[in-house]
């Protein structure tokens, strides 16, 4: 596990404990917005089955390191599901010849049973195991990236949500409809 818990924030690079007592710093972003970081900018969720909602909740959309992308994908329990790891690359065919950076360059294609041949350097495989990941059109693309857009402009806002877990450890999470808790007075629970 990397960080346990905040240890400071000055300015922009919030700093995290490590279990193993070191501890690592984080940077805005450059060109991110103009603000900097404070304590309750981190957000934390323990890893267990009691949180599996929450979890599915902070781990939803897509996510980039290098040159892949992940995507997590949870069952309707919200304890297992898919990871999935990815890399999308264009390519184009050019006269006689596709070419493409992971592919590379092939003007011929062959093709033996499962086997598919692109040039005389790469051999696919036709597969059939379960796979969650499918193609998406254009338009399907443009859609998703318009979301993506509006859940990244809502990243590190803050909500006030109802917490309820009945005696068979069922938990249910009811979003409150306000945002700002700095302008909270008062909370209450009763029963009518």
């Amino acid at each position: 596990m990397c960080c346990s818990k905040l240890e400071s924030a000055i300015g922009d690079t919030p700093a995290l404990i490590e279990e193993s007592g070191g501890h690592k710093s984080y940077r805005q972003r450059p060109g991110g917005p103009d603000r900097q970081f404070t304590v309750s900018d981190i957000g934390k969720t323990s890893i267990d089955e009691t949180h599996g909602n929450e979890l599915a909740s902070m781990l939803s959309g897509q996510f980039q390191w290098d040159d892949h992308f992940y995507l997590f994908e949870f069952s309707k329990e919200g304890r297992t599901g898919y990871v999935h790891e990815w890399r999308s690359e264009p390519f184009a065919i050019s006269g006689h010849e596709l070419s493409n950076r992971p592919i590379g360059n092939a003007n011929t294609v062959f093709e033996l049973e499962d086997l598919l041949i692109l040039g005389d350097a790469r051999v696919l495989n036709r597969d059939s195991s379960a796979s969650c990941m499918r193609p998406k059109s254009q338009s399907k693309v443009a859609t998703d990236m318009k979301l993506m857009e509006e859940e990244l402009g809502n990243v590190g806002k803050s909500t006030f949500a109802l917490r309820i877990k009945d005696g068979k450890g069922e938990v249910l999470d009811i979003e409150l409809p306000f945002e700002p808790m700095a302008e909270t007075i008062e909370l209450g629970i009763f029963s009518r």
